[in-house]
């Protein structure tokens, strides 16, 4: 795992994560919008996804779905979130997100996410 694209409409948040994610030696890429992180998956060769749930307009539960029904559906997806999902949305993301990560996390517990999911990716 590689490349992680970070998808938050809080723009501190989200250069802060890029920036720890740049640290341990992985390439980020940063979206504010689920719009714009769609483009960047047709554009750059993504390995992992990190995104909000609550945001305008398209919100990670619709980029969540929007990814997993397409060609890109094998990405592995972490939804982060300040609240606790309603139970539609706690059974969406038990179908289709890898993991939940309620806000605030430490970045040790972000870390050992993304651990554990590239530990799961089959090795080609």
């Amino acid at each position: 795992m590689k490349n992680i694209l970070v998808v938050e409409d809080e723009i501190q948040l989200c250069e802060m994560l890029a920036e720890y994610l740049s640290e341990l030696g992985y390439t980020p890429y940063t979206s504010t919008t689920g719009e714009e992180a769609l483009t960047i998956l047709d554009t750059k060769p993504i390995d992992l996804i990190i995104s909000d749930m609550r945001m305008p307009n398209m919100n990670g539960i619709d980029l969540l779905k929007s990814v997993k029904a397409s060609r890109n559906n094998d990405i592995p997806i972490i939804i982060m979130s300040g609240y606790e999902p309603s139970a539609i949305q706690q059974k969406i993301i038990d179908q289709k997100a890898d993991e939940f990560l309620m806000k605030p996390f430490t970045l040790k517990k972000l870390t050992e996410t993304i651990n554990k999911l590239d530990a799961k990716k089959p090795t080609s």
